[in-house]
């Protein structure tokens, strides 16, 4: 298996060119399909095909595996020639997923987000945490960060990675009062419980949230106040239409994730949002953004 990764600008860049392919019809990519796993776990299997590569990725979500010290997300991610069917590469699922996954948020800012290289809240300082730090900072030049977890030790801990990368960063106990210059934050929990209850101190009408823990209907990360919030003041953007039945931060708000439209709809410019207002990002995931990923390793070897 190959500890596969690319530079963030050129997987931003794969990310819109998928959008673009899939707008134009020339991308298969069925259902993925959810074996539930003991203690809320969860094996998904995703297959995608474009015109040059197919890939399939099987990773498993074990979001109690942080409180043994294992990693919550396992898997590979099985590449092959689309035209050929020759086995291309197997790649790290992990990695690729959290890999992806902040390059679509960042994507998601940079189209929506009021001022995308403010202060950044990272809630959650595991995988996911790290590479939005990262993902923010290099792309948007994010200077300021703060970083909220259940788990101090892991938020100290990305503090201080943080910090050698050159970011004024700092820890924020849960439950302290959010700093006032913050204008993003990103959720990146394992969605049992709702981690974002308010925005006291915070300026609504700079805001850009991307909310990435929850991919199951029952799971929320944001409270169901805040998304009516950006319903009825901002912009609320999905990754794709399976946030519908996916997106339990909106359909828990009673939101139908339908009404908004999603990232490769803005892409192609089928829908178009006021990028001066509030935004209120929320994603599932998609095997699109794996592919893109894949597509980047593949020009890069």
């Amino acid at each position: 298996m190959t500890q596969a990764s690319t530079s963030w600008h050129q997987l931003l860049t794969e990310i819109q060119l998928v959008l673009i392919d899939d707008s134009q019809g020339l991308i298969q990519k069925p259902p993925r399909h959810a074996l539930p796993l003991k203690d809320d776990g969860v094996l998904l299997v995703m297959p995608i095909a474009g015109p040059d590569i197919a890939a399939v990725k099987s990773i498993s979500v074990c979001p109690l595996n942080l409180t043994k010290g294992l990693p919550a997300i396992q898997g590979e991610i099985l590449v092959f020639d689309a035209a050929s069917g020759a086995v291309l590469a197997t790649l790290d699922g992990a990695l690729i997923t959290a890999q992806r996954t902040a390059a679509v948020s960042a994507l998601a800012a940079q189209l929506a987000a009021p001022n995308p290289d403010g202060d950044l809240l990272i809630i959650g300082a595991g995988v996911q945490g790290k590479n939005h730090l990262e993902a923010f900072h290099i792309l948007f030049s994010t200077q300021r960060v703060w970083v909220q977890s259940k788990s101090m030790a892991s938020a100290v801990a990305l503090v201080e990675y943080a910090k050698k990368l050159g970011i004024d960063a700092h820890y924020l106990p849960p439950k302290a009062p959010y700093p006032a210059s913050i204008q993003n934050i990103a959720t990146c929990t394992p969605a049992h419980e709702l981690v974002l209850l308010h925005l006291q101190n915070l300026d609504f009408d700079s805001l850009f949230i991307t909310a990435i823990g929850s991919f199951k209907a029952h799971l929320a990360e944001i409270s169901a106040d805040i998304c009516q919030r950006f319903a009825m003041y901002g912009n609320i953007i999905c990754d794709t239409p399976e946030v519908s039945h996916e997106g339990g931060d909106l359909l828990l708000a009673k939101l139908a994730p339908a009404d908004y439209p999603t990232l490769g709809e803005l892409v192609s410019k089928k829908k178009s949002i006021d990028p001066h207002k509030p935004t209120l990002f929320k994603s599932c995931g998609s095997a699109l953004w794996d592919l893109a990923a894949v597509r980047a390793v593949i020009k890069n070897t």
